[in-house]
């Protein structure tokens, strides 16, 4: 049951990102365990963003851009993955690695994920 919701979360997270930012990943990875969801995304810049990323300030613009970003899109994704995994989000986080063209999603849900 674990690998089917995670496949899932994974493919739907992979359509979330290029439906919203014109740019699919290379892979996916989703760890499950308890009330925690991480999702990495790897290779989520685009061609624009990486040719900019030559100093710390280029660095912190594209990822604050891509917070925003994240935020203004993330009723979508929150909604799906309350229904793929049967719970009630109650926090989320993300990050990015500009070095290593990697994303890191990290979701709270309100009880054990695979519990109803």
């Amino acid at each position: 049951m674990m690998n089917k919701l995670r496949k899932e979360v994974e493919d739907f997270y992979k359509s979330w990102v290029h439906k919203n930012f014109q740019k699919g990943l290379r892979d996916v990875k989703v760890i499950i365990t308890g009330n925690l969801v991480v999702i990495i995304g790897i290779e989520f810049l685009t061609f624009v963003e990486q040719s900019i990323l030559d100093d710390e300030y280029s660095k912190q613009a594209v990822a604050h851009t891509r917070r925003k970003l994240v935020s203004k899109f993330f009723p979508i994704l929150k909604q799906n993955l309350e229904l793929i995994l049967s719970q009630e989000i109650a926090y989320y986080f993300v990050d990015f690695s500009m070095d290593d063209n990697m994303s890191c999603m990290t979701i709270i849900f309100e009880g054990e994920i695979g519990e109803r």
